[in-house]
């Protein structure tokens, strides 16, 4: 008598049948967490291998900045150089990946390592969220800023001590340039007419044909020019000027109302 094929009698795999349930109803219990994930491939990153090294690095560059708070937690705990190095190299993938908004997690995590004591951390830290204001400086440019924003004064009141403070500050570049005309024939400055354009620079000034300087002006508040309707950084085109490019940033952009509200607080 023909016996029926044995593969059609065996009794279904109990563990397997539970497994496709779980698979089914419990995906959270079938698959580990992200952070347990991440903490785990940051321990790869010190293995003896070097395959497994660079599946650890590359899985957590794709893993994104969610691994950032956990990259930098477990950085005090890898006693290996080559762990610290590829945390290091994993960080620089990630943070330009983030959504920077302001007072974001990922903002103020990074705020927290630019004041650091781990020097790489805070040097890479800086390279996104820029360097810190110094609170001497922060709070002249407050109270010049506000005399100008109040209409107490037409224009910045730029004292010896808020101009060194501004020189030899890191938080701060002064860019002295010739008429933009001599470098390019574009028209960009001549036609500008926005007072949120280049939110790199701070406040700015301008040489006169007669060879005067103009009084600082802060952008959109007491650069409007009194006939015509414009800025006064149209002159950028065919007058030698001077401007202050702040240097603290968020992410890859600068931003002066950022800064603005900073030194405010």
């Amino acid at each position: 008598m023909n016996k029926t094929p044995s593969f059609y009698c065996r009794r279904p795999n109990a563990s397997l049948f539970a497994t496709l349930v779980l698979w089914c109803f419990c995906p959270k219990i079938m698959i580990a967490s992200d952070d347990s994930r991440i903490v785990q491939l940051i321990k790869q990153l010190a293995s003896e291998k070097y395959s497994v090294r660079e599946y650890a690095t590359e899985e957590l560059i794709d893993l994104g900045p969610k691994t950032i708070s956990l990259l930098v937690k477990n950085w005090q705990n890898c006693d290996s150089p080559e762990c610290r190095m590829r945390i290091l190299k994993v960080l620089q993938s990630v943070i330009p990946k983030i959504d920077f908004k302001e007072n974001s997690d990922e903002i103020q995590l990074l705020k927290e390592l630019r004041d650091s004591s781990h020097s790489s951390l805070a040097k890479l830290a800086k390279n996104f969220v820029g360097a810190t204001p110094e609170p001497e400086l922060a709070k002249l440019l407050q109270t010049a800023i506000n005399k100008v924003v109040s209409d107490t004064e037409r224009t910045i009141p730029m004292s010896n001590e808020l101009w060194n403070k501004i020189a030899n500050s890191s938080a701060f570049q002064v860019v002295r340039r010739p008429p933009i005309r001599n470098q390019n024939r574009n028209s960009h400055w001549r036609t500008i007419n926005d007072k949120d354009a280049h939110q790199e620079i701070l406040m700015y000034r301008i040489r006169w044909f007669n060879g005067s300087w103009s009084s600082w002006m802060l952008p959109g508040v007491n650069d409007q020019h009194h006939k015509l309707d414009r800025q006064h950084w149209n002159c950028f085109y065919d007058h030698h000027h001077e401007y202050v490019q702040i240097m603290t940033k968020i992410g890859d952009r600068t931003k002066r109302s950022d800064y603005l509200r900073q030194i405010k607080k």
